[in-house]
């Protein structure tokens, strides 16, 4: 049986300029992705919206997008980190 697993996270950052930067830096990863995996982001204003798909035949698809998602917000959280930096300099 075909099992199709999806999450969608919404994250709203400070400003526009910030949530594309943001977005722009993911893209790359969110590219290359499993097989049966499709990632797909959107930003409007300073809305973030991340689609991940899982698609196969196993339970597992449960716990490889709950690693993709953990994965993609520990980039989030270093890049806001990285920002916080750049602008306290």
């Amino acid at each position: 049986m075909l099992v199709k697993v999806t999450l969608i996270l919404k994250l709203k950052f400070s400003s526009k300029e910030k949530t594309k930067s943001i977005a722009l830096a993911l893209r790359p990863d969110n590219l290359l992705t499993k097989e049966n995996m499709v990632i797909v982001d959107k930003v409007h204003e300073n809305i973030f919206t991340l689609k991940i798909d899982v698609t196969g035949e196993n339970i597992n698809n449960i716990s490889t997008i709950r690693n993709t998602a953990d994965e993609i917000l520990a980039h989030i959280k270093s890049l806001e980190n990285l920002f916080e930096k750049v602008k306290d300099e």
